[in-house]
């Protein structure tokens, strides 16, 4: 059963519907009261209803994870850095060369060399992490590229805001300008509030407060 084909089952006595606002994802209708959202098929409620005087505005939003963009900018600047630090270390400027002969410089030059080839190791797993972090980083970004989307909001007084999702069709549409005036105080003033008589009669002027102009008689 779709509600939104049964709007009228859902407003109160004297409420009509104003406007109707068709959206890819989600359907808002507004009242001479209130605003009806439906967004069926979303996690949560499939509807939500907010009182006109409490829509403080309309506006659009992106939203997008905040950790996974701090994620893709920590790891882009690290990776960078130990890029940089990689190819500042000179294994073979820091540990020198060994001078003289004998049994000493042998030995201190066997270790000259282990620590060289320690940190030419070292200088490699810079190297190394720093491009690890760099994709990581690239990851870590086009997945915040498709997380981002997005969201109608109105903020409501008082209460938690009304999120729809939004496309750029939508957009394009005109669906923000459409909202926001039908939902201001002054779309009420655009049409008639009053209904016609029963039977779609004109008022009669010679008609008031009961009484019959006509010849005086009181109904």
């Amino acid at each position: 059963m779709e509600w939104t084909d049964h709007v009228d089952q859902l407003l109160l006595d004297g409420e009509r519907e104003r406007e109707r606002i068709e959206l890819e994802s989600a359907i808002v209708v507004v009242t001479t009261h209130r605003v009806l959202a439906f967004t069926p098929g979303r996690d949560g409620a499939d509807f939500r209803v907010v009182d006109r005087p409490n829509v403080r505005n309309v506006t659009v939003d992106d939203d997008g994870s905040r950790r996974t963009a701090g994620w893709t900018l920590a790891s882009g600047i690290l990776g960078i850095g130990l890029l940089v630090t990689s190819t500042v270390v000179d294994p073979g400027r820091i540990v020198g060369d060994v001078d003289g002969d004998g049994p000493v410089s042998g030995v201190v030059e066997t270790a000259f060399q282990v620590a060289e080839t320690v940190l030419t190791g070292v200088e490699l797993a810079l190297f190394g992490g720093g491009l690890l972090l760099l994709a990581l980083s690239l990851l870590f970004g086009l997945r915040y590229g498709h997380s981002r989307s997005r969201r109608l909001v109105l903020r409501i007084a008082g209460d938690d805001d009304l999120d729809l999702p939004v496309t750029d069709a939508d957009l394009e549409a005109g669906a923000v300008p459409a909202l926001e005036a039908a939902i201001g105080p002054e779309s009420t003033e655009s049409g008639p509030v009053d209904g016609p008589n029963e039977g779609g009669g004109t008022p009669d002027p010679d008609r008031d407060g009961g009484i019959d102009r006509r010849d005086g008689a009181t109904r």
